[in-house]
Formats: structure tokens, C-alpha cells, sequence
């Protein structure tokens, strides 16, 4: 019969630093009887000792206190200061307080050589090592622990409980932190280590986390919640944290989640910009359909109106409800204006303007129109950049805002007018939806007002909101300041607080061009009548007729065309002069600024009038050149002619 093979245990390396021969001798022959898996070697001296050991492999030292070139605990200090992962058990022949400091330097264990027997001999260097082993795995399992902590992303720290007289927990002690709480306390480890968190925070303030902890701590359960917090400089930050019970204590990790709260704040706030920006698209495209559309309407029955009143003698009894026709188309006239305004379909004609030259031509029109008891302070900062804007438009843009101040100040304050250049980062375009970063001119308008709350700074540029009471505003204000600066290629943004009062702040792109100097805009000049031949060109059918009634009434000769392409045949086939071509801008297949261009092809000497509702299409800005001639719908009569003749006028002799 076969005996399986017995299990043999890895011998433990002993160095023995004794210089008696003799009792070195009988401590081998002691641990070979009471247990073989020692493997003994041997050293008379410390020197030749620390050498043994620097070559490794030796797990316990038996170190006599008395040795040839050592004594006391000269020769405790040096192996356990050297090499303190060997386990070390002393030797005396002396009394046991010297065997006791040993302990105190580090020795595991103590022998006394007179009372040494093969057992106690044993016992004691295995007791000495698997402590050794137990300290040492404890020391990298502290070390593993300690790496995974200053690894962790996290802020971690170990706190201990500090109880009150009734045994409730009243406050911690922190233990340990790791490097991120260090960064996220802006303190040194040495700083808040062995400190109560009640002399790092105020203790109001502190109260709710030590009573979530000390629930951890009596359920045995961890917690994982997210919360605001005011840390001890005064920042407010939010935070993600754990909290972990320990066996006196909680461990808590925390992560500072503030950039991405602003992060989705900041994304939230983009969103709001967008939907709003679309609403007010929306609300824009119906508007500008609503007032072309009814702009030609208007002309037609302002049109027929004045025709029927010069065929009336003046005391006939239907002119004044003619008059009375004529004043209300007039002032619908002007609300559809402020449409087009809002909805930026009006058309522009743009040039290079300095804001200050502008604002300080107004200074003292806006003085009068917002009263003595509203200060007026306009400041202009530096050498202020130029910008392509419509200047009738930008006066029209001042003179709203101005009004809306004063609305917002009934007792008298303060309106600023501030103007700067201002070169805009990534960071605050990516705020402000829809804006590039570069260079700008900012327009600040400020009042003293009242202020407004959050839902109507969500509504005020929206057409016909009013704050006003009934009767005291048509809503078309801000809505076209809006749509101005948007069709300028600029952006606004409003910034108010009940009781703080209100800032409008319009930037435009700068543009590297000097200004152009500003002159008056001209009069409306008088109808007039004229022999000339005259090609009209629009697509809507009674509008066409009405004009075609007025210009043969005042004695023109008229070619008229509904479609552009209409009009490029009745060039090409007529005989005699073309004198001027009236066009409406917006037409299908072809507009009045294409066929403007392509007649001058063909009769160079051609003038051109163009009229219309708004601008062209779906292009964000419609502009005409700043030196074209140009007619807004609805207009009278009256106007239309004397627009024609001072067109005529112009030309040259030669060319009729």
C-alpha cells in the first residue's frame, strides 16, 4: 500500500546575531526539534549582520542586545531602521526593561536567555513573524487603499465621530483627505486633518450633512444624494457625494458637479434663446405677409380715394368722408410699417455710420421727447468703430427705445445712452445663441424705470404685447427695434429686475470702413405732371391699374407689365424712349432689382423707382443701394408723382 506523499512547508530564513558559539549551537538544536522549517544562519557581528541582510531573503532576525561592535540598542535601531519588513526578536541576559524599550524600537518580541526552552523559543519567533506579515500585508493593503484614493476622481475624506454628552453624534474629526480634497477645500492635507469640521465651516451650515451622516452611521447604510453648498471662501457649489459608514465614523466622496449644473443651466438658457428666436420668426414671417399683402390694399384705396376727391368741388358733401378714408389708411399705413419693421421685410438702405454722429444729432429730440424730469446722459467710450446700418432706421430704433424708458420712468430718472467698441469671445457668443465672436459696437440704452420681471422679458419683443394699459400703445415698439437691428445683422439683449430698472444692450458687427457723413433726408417732393414714358412693372392687378389711372392723369405715357419677363419684352419691342421704370421689388419668377438690372442692359439711360410691401423674399437683409430711388407701400398719389418727377428731373437734358 502506497502513502500519498506528506505536504511540505516552506522553510522561514532565521538569522541568528550571536557571538557565543556555544548558545548559538543550542538555539539551532532547540528550533530543529521543536520545528524544522526554520533555516538558520548565523552572525557574530552587527556588521557582518546588516551585510546578511542586505542580500535578502531573511525573514526573522534573533538579535542578542550585547554584541562585539554593538551594544544597548544600537543594534535594534540599525536593523530595524534598515530593514523594517524583517520581524526581530531580542535576546537579553539582563532585567526585562531593556527587553521592553526593544519592543518600543520595534522588536516584535523579547527573550530572556536564561529562561529560553525549545517551545518558548518557537512560539515566540512565529509569533514574530506572522505579525511581521500581518503588518505588512496591512501596510499594502494601507498602500493600495491610499493609491486608490488619490487616484479616485472623486474628493475623498475619512472623518471620525465626536459625540456629545448623550452619546448623539455632535460633530467630526477629519482623518484623512486625499489630494482632490484638498483641491476642492482650497486647503493643505496638514490644514484640515485632525481639525472638526465645525472650525472649517460654520456649524449652521454644517448641521444638515453631520445629521445625514449620523443616520448613515446608526442604519448602516450608505447615502448618495446631490446638493448645493456654501464652501468656506463664500463660493456656492453644487455637489455629488456618497457617504459611507465606518465603524466610529463615515467616509464620504465627493465630486464637485458645478460645471455640469451650469453646463445644462447654460444649455438650458440656449434652448430658451432658440425657441424663442423661432417663435418670434414665426411670428415674424406671418406678420410680413400679413402687411405686404395689406400694404397694396392700402395703396389701392388711398389711391382711388384721392382720385375721387379731385373730381369733388369743395364744399361737396362726401369729402370729408373721403378725408376721414384717407387718414385712416394713412395711419394703417404706418402699423404695417412697424410690422415690416419686426418682421424684417422692410427694405433697407444701408450705409457707414458712426452710432455717436447719430445719437448726437437726436440729443436734443430726445431731450423733448422724454421730458424735463428724465435726465439724459449719453457717453461714448474710445474711438468708436463704424457700422453698416439704415440710419432713418437706427433713428427710429433710438427713438423707441427712448419712449419706452420714459414709459418706464412716470416720476422722472435717468435714460443713459452708452456707446463702445467691444471684441466678443468664443465664450460669450456660445452664450448668446445665434452670435459669432468678433468685433462690435455695443449701444446700451439704460433706464431708472420700474424694471421687469422674467415673463415679460420673455414677451416683450412679441408684436402687440403691451404692459400699457388699453388705448395707450400698440405694441409695435420693441417689436420693431427688434426686427431692425436683426435685419441689421445686429443682435439685442435686455437685462432688467423689478426696481432696477432696464438695459437694452444692441451690438453690431464693426466694420473696418470710415462713416459716411450725414446729410437731412430729403423732402417728399410735389406730384407733378410730366409727358414722359413710363414702364410699370407689378404683379398685383389692381394696384397695376390704379398707378396706370394716376400716371395717365397726370399725363405720362404708361407701359405696364405684370411679370418681369412681361417687362423685358415690351423693352425690347418698343420704339421710342423709356424713361423710367417703376417696379415693384417683390414679383414671382424675377424681381424688381434683377429686372432693373437687366433693362439697364438694354437702355442704359433708363431711371429706375422701385416700390414695394417690403423686401426681397427670404433673404435675412434686403437692401437696395443707398443712392436707389425707392417708395414705400402704402403711399398716396400725391407721392408716387412727385416721386416720378423728381426722377425725371435728374436726367439729363439729353436723355429724353
Amino acid at each position: 500500500m502506497s502513502l500519498a506523499p506528506s505536504r511540505q512547508v516552506p522553510a522561514t530564513r532565521l538569522l541568528v546575531v550571536e557571538d557565543q558559539a556555544d548558545f548559538a549551537a543550542l538555539i539551532a538544536v532547540m528550533l530543529s526539534v521543536a520545528d524544522p522549517k526554520w533555516d538558520i544562519d548565523r552572525r557574530e557581528r552587527l556588521d557582518e549582520a546588516l551585510a546578511r541582510l542586505a542580500g535578502g531573503g531573511i525573514e526573522a532576525v534573533l538579535l542578542d542586545l550585547r554584541l562585539p561592535d554593538a551594544s544597548g540598542f544600537d543594534a535594534v535601531d540599525a536593523v530595524v531602521g534598515s530593514f523594517p519588513d524583517v520581524a526581530v526578536v531580542v535576546m537579553t541576559s539582563y532585567d526585562r526593561t531593556m527587553a521592553v524599550e526593544a519592543l518600543q524600537r520595534g522588536a516584535q518580541d523579547y527573550l530572556i536567555k536564561g529562561e529560553v526552552n525549545a517551545p518558548l523559543l518557537s512560539r515566540s519567533l512565529s509569533y514574530a513573524v506572522s505579525r511581521k506579515r500581518a503588518e505588512l500585508a496591512q501596510r499594502r493593503s494601507d498602500a493600495r487603499f491610499r493609491a486608490a484614493v488619490e487616484g479616485s476622481l472623486d474628493a475623498v475624506g475619512i472623518l471620525s465621530a465626536v459625540r456629545g454628552d448623550g452619546g448623539d453624534v455632535a460633530d467630526f474629526v477629519v482623518t484623512d483627505v486625499n489630494r482632490n480634497a484638498e483641491r476642492l477645500l482650497g486647503r493643505r492635507r496638514d490644514e484640515v486633518v485632525s481639525r472638526r469640521l465645525s472650525d472649517l465651516w460654520p456649524l449652521p451650515s454644517l448641521r444638515p450633512f453631520i445629521e445625514r451622516a449620523a443616520a448613515v452611521m446608526r442604519a448602516h447604510a450608505p447615502l448618495e444624494e446631490e446638493l448645493s453648498i456654501a464652501f468656506p471662501e463664500g463660493s456656492g457649489r453644487w455637489i455629488h457625494h456618497q457617504i459611507v459608514p465606518l465603524d466610529d465614523g463615515v467616509a464620504i466622496a465627493v465630486r464637485d458637479t458645478t460645471a455640469r449644473h451650469e453646463a445644462e443651466a447654460d444649455l438650458h438658457r440656449r434652448e430658451e434663446q432658440v425657441r424663442q428666436s423661432q417663435k418670434m420668426e414665426a411670428i415674424g414671417r406671418l406678420a410680413g405677409g400679413v402687411a405686404h399683402d395689406f400694404n397694396n390694399l392700402l395703396t389701392v384705396i388711398r389711391g382711388h380715394g384721392e382720385l375721387v376727391l379731385r373730381k369733388l368741388t369743395g364744399d361737396h358733401p362726401m369729402r370729408r368722408n373721403l378725408l376721414e378714408i384717407g387718414l385712416a389708411a394713412e395711419r394703417a399705413g404706418a402699423l404695417t410699417h412697424q410690422l415690416l419693421a419686426f418682421s424684417r421685410k422692410q427694405v433697407l438702405q444701408p450705409r457707414i455710420l458712426d452710432l455717436g454722429e447719430v445719437v448726437e444729432r437726436m440729443s436734443t429730440l430726445l431731450q423733448r421727447l422724454i421730458g424735463e424730469d428724465v435726465e439724459l446722459v449719453t457717453r461714448r467710450r474710445g474711438d468708436l468703430g463704424s457700422v453698416r446700418a439704415d440710419p432713418a432706421q437706427m433713428e427710429q430704433v433710438i427713438i423707441n427705445l427712448a419712449v419706452n424708458a420714459r414709459d418706464a420712468m412716470p416720476r422722472g430718472g435717468q435714460l443713459t445712452l452708452e456707446l463702445a467698441n467691444v471684441e466678443l469671445d468664443a465664450t460669450f457668443a456660445h452664450r448668446h445663441a445665434g452670435m459669432t465672436p468678433g468685433p462690435y459696437v455695443v449701444f446700451s440704452v439704460t433706464d431708472t424705470g420700474h424694471g421687469m420681471d422674467e415673463d415679460t422679458k420673455a414677451r416683450i419683443f412679441e408684436p402687440f404685447f403691451t404692459t400699457k394699459e388699453a388705448g395707450k400703445g400698440t405694441g409695435l415698439g420693441l417689436p420693431t427695434v427688434y426686427g431692425v437691428v436683426k435685419q441689421s445683422g445686429g443682435f439685442i439683449w435686455v437685462y432688467s429686475e423689478p426696481g432696477h430698472g432696464t438695459t437694452f444692450k444692441i451690438h453690431l458687427p464693426r466694420v473696418d470702413q470710415a462713416p459716411e457723413r450725414l446729410s437731412p433726408r430729403p423732402g417728399q417732393a410735389a406730384a407733378g405732371q410730366g409727358t414722359e414714358t413710363v414702364l410699370l412693372v407689378e404683379d398685383e392687378d389692381a394696384l397695376r391699374a390704379l398707378l396706370r389711372e394716376v400716371l395717365e392723369s397726370l399725363g405720362y405715357r404708361v407701359l405696364d407689365a405684370g411679370l418681369g419677363a412681361e417687362a423685358l419684352r415690351i423693352a425690347r419691342e418698343h420704339r421710342g424712349p423709356i424713361h423710367v421704370l417703376l417696379t415693384d421689388l417683390v414679383m414671382p419668377h424675377m424681381t424688381g432689382r434683377e429686372l432693373a438690372a437687366r433693362l439697364s442692359c438694354l437702355r442704359p439711360e433708363l431711371k429706375v423707382l422701385f416700390m414695394s410691401g417690403y423686401g426681397v423674399g427670404a433673404a435675412p437683409r434686403q437692401e437696395i443701394p443707398s443712392d436707389a430711388a425707392y417708395i414705400e407701400k402704402p403711399f398716396t398719389a400725391d407721392a408716387m408723382g412727385g416721386a416720378i418727377r423728381a426722377l425725371l428731373d435728374s436726367l439729363p437734358s439729353s436723355a429724353s
